[in-house]
């Protein structure tokens, strides 16, 4: 589906519009995500004011009678509008410039002289009930929001679906259910895309955020299952539909982690977590790690808050696996704190840790913990060649290199189950419409698929587990397929960068295909849910899978509250971990 507009049909459109008459709102709206009379003040006719927030206010007109067509619009005041006399329920007349800030539509004031207010205590149109409203986009690519764009709306009895998050925004959706990544890449981001044959992601339509910071209204921490009310007007910011809220009606309730089921006799378990900016309070001279001030301990006591989050995450919620990949941990010192504080909560679990220094600016590294009562250690190592090889653009390839762990599993019967691993952190999402982060996002994962070649042509039923923050999904994201070049599965012409061959042979298998649909993600961004975390096996490991588990209690939660407090494993990161279990 391409969700670009059709310019003509804009340009026809603009035609019927006289910009130096009164215009109602409607007419200034139109049918397409452009306003008509773009850049040009116009007069908006009486309306009634519906919502005031710091920055601007809503107005609303009488309808028109047309289902595409929004009657209302934010005016946006470019200072608090205090000492103004505004107040809801006013018919007001407003003089302003139409404006498109990032893909909204407002009516921009410079100050009270704009403003003609007509009237007082008029009532207020009736909410546009969201719940099953249309969620097809229009056959111009025009967001099914649009429709509804500045209007009051209300969304009775609405679940949860997303978390509030770090800008005080928590998502539900029109139809109810959630809200899940799909393959393709986002043409919203990316347009210059459209005109390629590649998988488009249709941006989950259902889906709006809640934000009710934007009209004044105390931020509201909310998590999944929780049900709510919610009365407001349709906004947009970044990219996202959003309401704005005026009234939220909803009741607390308990959040409750989900930790992942114990092993039964003769299972092991691997674990991957990334433990967000796991750092301690050394301030280390050659490592940027300022600027993410926001994760840095401010003190000792607080650094053992994080520590015993940490163990917490490791003993209980991911049940003390066997082997851990940890992602996004500071240094050596760490890793021992870390060992340190999960034999003060459970004396009888002894690990091994490695963490081997990377390149990246902050100074986060790949590690991992390893049971020396289950678990033998022969090596571990930096993927061959990864820590110095350059990066065309600048720098090195691999900020966080690949590391590398050999093992026996100690089984029962006296016997060893070898194992190789390989700990991964690529490249993040962050900066994916450039051509550097392309790029690099690609070349890292062809250097893993070509030395995980290097494992099978020695040995083609390596047992061999490669796990970590792949920062990609389980599909394509039409940019660079990252999971399936490294397992061998990217598919030609579903990716802007694809190999032109096959990158492993034979396959891995992505463990979380055993995994129900509704179970399907490790991190929630924008309020979708979506898989970065991955465990995937060669296929000799594949046939003495018995289980994989997230758990919960992360992704779902509020780690913008609760990341340095003291209430158990509950925010120790943004991302959940992922256990697989095995019966060799």
């Amino acid at each position: 589906m391409v969700l670009s507009f059709l310019a003509l049909n804009v340009f026809v459109q603009a035609q019927d519009v006289a910009c130096d008459t009164p215009l109602e709102i409607w007419q200034i709206q139109g049918q397409t995500d452009i306003p008509h009379c773009l850049d040009e003040r116009v007069t908006v006719a009486e309306s009634v004011i519906t919502a005031i927030g710091p920055q601007g206010f809503f107005i609303q007109s009488a309808p028109d009678g047309d289902e595409l067509t929004s009657d209302g619009v934010y005016v946006f005041t470019l200072r608090p509008p205090v000492g103004w006399d505004l107040e809801v329920g006013q018919n007001i007349i407003v003089e302003g410039y139409v404006r498109e800030e990032y893909n909204f539509t407002r009516i921009e004031v410079t100050g009270s002289s704009g403003l003609n207010v007509v009237s007082e205590d008029n009532p207020l149109p009736d909410p546009i009930d969201l719940a099953g409203v249309s969620t097809e986009y229009l056959s111009d690519g025009t967001h099914p929001m649009e429709r509804y764009e500045g209007m009051r709306v209300v969304l009775h009895n609405a679940v949860v679906t997303a978390p509030t998050n770090q800008f005080a925004e928590f998502g539900v959706t029109v139809t109810g259910e959630r809200s899940f990544r799909e393959a393709g890449f986002e043409s919203d981001a990316m347009p210059e895309l459209l005109d390629m044959d590649l998988p488009e992601w249709d941006l989950n339509p259902e889906l709006l955020e809640v934000d009710p910071l934007e009209l004044g209204r105390d931020l509201a921490f909310l998590t999944p299952g929780m049900v709510v009310t919610i009365n407001g007007n349709i906004g947009y910011s970044y990219l996202d539909y959003q309401i704005w809220s005026t009234e939220l009606d909803y009741e607390e309730t308990e959040f409750v982690t989900r930790p992942v089921r114990a092993p039964q006799e003769g299972e092991f378990t691997i674990a991957t977590q990334n433990l967000e900016n796991l750092f301690d309070v050394t301030d280390d001279p050659d490592r940027d790690d300022a600027t993410f001030e926001d994760y840095v301990p401010v003190d000792a006591a607080v650094y053992a808050i994080r520590l015993r989050k940490a163990s917490e995450q490791v003993r209980v919620q991911l049940d003390a696996p066997d082997i851990v990949a940890l992602q996004e941990i500071e240094n050596t010192r760490v890793v021992a704190d870390l060992i340190h504080q999960i034999q003060i909560d459970d004396p009888s679990l002894t690990y091994y840790g490695c963490l081997l220094e990377g390149n990246d600016g902050r100074g986060i590294d790949n590690a991992y913990l390893v049971r020396v009562d289950r678990v033998t250690v022969y090596d571990c190592y930096s993927m061959p060649g990864s820590f110095a090889e350059p990066f065309q653009f600048g720098g090195r390839l691999y900020g966080r290199p690949p590391l590398v762990l050999e093992v026996d599993l100690l089984l029962d019967d006296g016997e060893v189950y070898p194992l190789t691993l390989v700990n991964v952190h690529i490249k993040s999402l962050s900066g994916i419409e450039t051509n550097e982060t392309q790029l690099l996002r690609y070349q890292q994962a062809t250097g893993i698929a070509s030395f995980l070649q290097s494992l099978f042509d020695e040995n083609e039923d390596s047992h061999i587990v490669v796990l970590g923050d792949f920062n990609a999904f389980q599909f394509s994201d039409a940019i660079v397929d990252v999971v399936g070049i490294i397992s061998g599965q990217a598919q030609e012409g579903e990716a802007l960068l694809s190999p032109e061959e096959d990158t492993l042979e034979p396959d891995l298998i992505n463990q979380i295909f055993r995994l129900p649909e509704e179970e399907r993600y490790s991190y929630i961004y924008n309020s979708t849910l979506q898989i970065l975390d991955h465990i995937l096996t060669s296929p000799a490991v594949d046939t003495v899978i018995t289980d994989v588990q997230y758990s919960r209690g992360n992704a779902d939660g509020l780690p913008i509250l609760w990341y340095f407090e003291d209430n158990g494993a509950q925010g120790v990161s943004d991302h959940d971990g992922l256990v697989i279990y095995l019966e060799p």
